[in-house]
């Protein structure tokens, strides 16, 4: 009796498990760079995308806009010491179908989110 209840209950811990990842959309996350190629004006180059996990737009910029942060600060720690090859500029966030939601993603308090981090 008490094999069959540890089953049952393996079994619904791994629907729920389940059930909870379906519920996860994918992003990818491609960030925009300029690099000085010792021309005049830099170029602009998308660096390889990284696929994420997120279960609503919100929550996708949010991740995105901290790595793009991060990215800079990066750069910017290796300008100060070296001359660095590039330069974050900008994001894109690509939904489950290609499509580009960086730009309207809107939530409550987007700005000063944007402000703090």
């Amino acid at each position: 009796m008490k094999k069959k209840i540890t089953i049952c209950t393996l079994a619904i811990v791994a629907l729920c498990t389940l059930y909870a990842c379906e519920q996860n959309k994918t992003y990818t996350y491609i960030e925009v760079i300029e690099v000085n190629t010792g021309e005049a004006e830099p170029v602009k180059k998308f660096k390889k995308g990284q696929i994420f996990h997120a279960q609503t737009d919100s929550a996708a910029y949010v991740k995105a806009f901290v790595d793009f942060c991060r990215s800079r600060e990066v750069c910017r720690r290796i300008r100060a010491s070296a001359k660095s090859p590039y330069w974050p500029v900008d994001f894109l966030i690509l939904d489950e179908n290609s499509e580009n939601i960086s730009q309207s993603v809107t939530f409550y308090e987007k700005k000063n989110f944007e402000k703090k981090v």
